[in-house]
């Protein structure tokens, strides 16, 4: 909010964390108006918060506008919020391709997961984590992990988060 007061057009990935918090995904939604034709707001909405109302939020953006290293983001989540499952994968694979960010990463190990790439899911969803982004809480309370909680490997992954959460907690108190 202070970055924006001082300067309406400056940058931030904030959505992506505010995404993540209880009742996150509708927040970031409304905050697309801020910046319009910003994929910021819509992207992480969408992915965890699920297809309702995914393609009205998605139908408010000009395609023109979209840069072009975004457009494969773009593709991937308006396959999963227009419910066409054989594009979702594909779609997905593209932008994890041409994306390094660990947010974006995370985001798209979720559609993985929510397209029944479980594996594909958790390994990117593993890298995010390995980058240095620690969602635990969604880890613990997104439905798009369920078909996978029971696995080890899951189980592992969300230990490892909340221990890296406790650490930078720690930090950041110190």
């Amino acid at each position: 909010d202070e970055a924006t007061r001082l300067d309406p057009n400056v940058v931030t990935s904030v959505e992506y964390s505010i995404a993540h918090l209880p009742g996150g995904p509708r927040r970031v939604a409304s905050l697309a108006s801020l910046r319009p034709g910003s994929l910021d707001n819509l992207f992480p909405a969408i992915v965890l918060g699920g297809r309702e109302d995914a393609r009205d939020m998605l139908r408010t953006v000009d395609i023109d506008m979209v840069p072009p290293a975004f457009r494969r983001s773009y593709d991937a989540v308006m396959s999963f919020a227009e419910g066409k499952p054989a594009e979702v994968i594909p779609a997905v694979e593209a932008a994890v391709a041409a994306h390094v960010d660990p947010e974006a990463l995370f985001l798209f190990g979720l559609l993985l997961l929510r397209g029944d790439a479980h594996d594909r899911g958790l390994e990117v969803v593993a890298g995010a984590l390995r980058d240095g982004f620690t969602p635990a809480t969604t880890l613990r309370d997104s439905s798009a992990f369920d078909a996978v909680r029971t696995r080890p490997d899951f189980k592992v992954m969300e230990n490892q988060a909340w221990d890296k959460l406790r650490v930078n907690q720690q930090m950041f108190e110190a």
